[in-house]
């Protein structure tokens, strides 16, 4: 019985959340791995969104988009007037909900145990990094600091606009183990088993 724009800014504060977390284990993999997470960083996501980026704003279909979704928005504006069945009151009331929803967060009962199975959740996103490294032989010998590593790839690969992290993963984190001297098939395998067992278990329990 809960209205579907408040159960969907508990989604998104938990997407925050989870951001931040990734912003953590990045600081503390550039406290020991400052140049390597630099290197990579615009190699693999900087230079290659820049690059999107000029080539989009260059472009005459991008800039045809633009101008045409703010020209609906100012129709919307000033054609009708902002009640419950409007466009406009109706955008209004789906964000009231979602910031309801966010602001769940300073309402959890146990603001401790919250915390605690925040770090407890991503402690475990970080053994399983590294205990993965073992089912492969050319990834066995990699350390911690190689699991931080992947844990924040990884992070940022599933954090982008694709379904599941489907694709955008498997390069970050193989790119990724390439700064740690292990071939891009050993990589990809090595992400591939990673993504594929965590799928099948979401589906497994899931289901």
């Amino acid at each position: 019985k809960i209205p579907f724009n408040s159960l969907l800014g508990t989604v998104i504060i938990e997407r925050i959340i989870d951001v931040r977390c990734v912003r953590i284990c990045m600081l503390l993999i550039a406290m020991t791995e400052y140049e390597r997470l630099g290197n990579f960083l615009n190699q693999n996501i900087l230079n290659p969104a820049t690059d999107k980026f000029y080539l989009a704003i260059n472009s005459p279909l991008v800039i045809t988009l633009v101008a045409s979704a703010l020209i609906i928005l100012i129709y919307f504006i000033t054609r009708k007037k902002n009640n419950e069945n409007s466009f406009l009151g109706k955008a209004k009331s789906l964000l009231i909900g979602i910031i309801n929803g966010v602001d769940t967060v300073r309402k959890v009962r146990s603001p401790a145990a919250f915390i605690f199975h925040t770090i407890l959740i991503w402690f475990m996103y970080y053994l399983m990094s590294y205990t993965c490294f073992f089912a492969l032989t050319a990834t066995s010998a990699l350390d911690w600091h190689a699991a931080l590593f992947v844990l924040v790839v990884g992070g940022i690969g599933m954090s982008a606009p694709v379904q599941g992290g489907i694709g955008v993963y498997h390069l970050l984190v193989s790119q990724g183990l390439i700064l740690y001297g292990i071939t891009q098939e050993h990589g990809l395998a090595f992400a591939t088993l990673m993504h594929t067992s965590q799928m099948l278990i979401v589906i497994i329990l899931g289901g």
